[in-house]
Formats: structure tokens, sequence, C-alpha cells
């Protein structure tokens, strides 16, 4: 088991980990243009897969996903890289932290798109989706997760 968490490790630090560092101050454009046509295509496939469904209906199974994706994400880094981010406010990201963000802001960005292009949503959500994608924006392009300095 030991070796098999070591070879992991090797493989996420030569073949991930170089992806998902960047220079603070810049923006990882041609990831977030990955993350937003991932949450893209999943919602394609979740269409052919649920044809005889409404837009409405594979957009909210996408909305989950992502939801379930996140939650899941962010409960690892919690129970076991540490450190909490309540406890360490304006401390950089970690390289996880960045694949939260990126995710979230490439959800966030297609989910605003269909909504303005399907035109069901309220002026609320689209709000929530404005400042959702500002502040993920904030956390991405500064590498903090909070705005206090130190």
């Amino acid at each position: 088991l030991y070796t098999i968490k070591f070879e992991l490790m090797v493989v996420w630090k030569e073949t991930v980990l170089p992806y998902l560092t960047w220079e603070s101050g810049s923006m990882p454009y041609p990831q977030l243009i990955l993350s937003a046509t991932s949450w893209l295509c999943l919602y394609k496939l979740t269409r052919k897969v649920w044809h005889n469904q409404s837009p409405e209906y594979c957009c909210r199974i996408v909305t989950f996903f992502h939801g379930l994706l996140v939650t899941a994400i962010s409960a690892f880094i919690q129970f076991y890289i540490g450190p909490a981010p309540w406890a360490c406010t304006g401390d950089q990201n970690l390289p996880i932290h960045n694949v939260v963000f990126l995710l979230s802001l490439g959800y966030f960005l297609f989910d605003l798109s269909w909504c303005c292009l399907v035109g069901s949503e309220s002026a609320t959500m689209l709000a929530h989706h404005v400042v959702s994608i500002a502040g993920f924006s904030y956390a991405t392009y500064a590498h903090k997760y909070d705005r206090k300095d130190k």
C-alpha cells in the first residue's frame, strides 16, 4: 500500500502538478478553457443519455455532479491534506486548491453561459453566477483564498 501511494505521488508531481501551478498574478487560460469545455461536454453527454428530458433537467444533473465533485475534493483537502482554510487565511493556494477553483470557475462560466442562452434564470441567479466567477477568479489570479495580506 505504501508503494502504491508513493508511486501515485510521483505521478502527481511529474505529470499533473506542472499544469496546476502558475505565477501569482496570472490566469491559467488553457486550464480554464479545459474546465469550462469539460462541463459543456458533460452537459452534451447528459443530453444524449437523457434525450427525452428537458435541457434544464440535464443542466441540473451537471450542477449536481459539480457539487458532488467539489465537495468531495474539498473534504479531501480538509480532512486529509489540511490545513483548514479558515485557520490559515491569506496563505498561498496549494495545487489541490487550484483544482477546486478551476473546476468551480469553469463550471460557473459554463452555467452562466447556459443561463444566458436559455434565458430561464432570474436576475438574482445571474448575479450569483457573476459574483461567484469574480471570487473564484480572484482566488485563481492572486493565488490566495482570502484578501488578507500577511
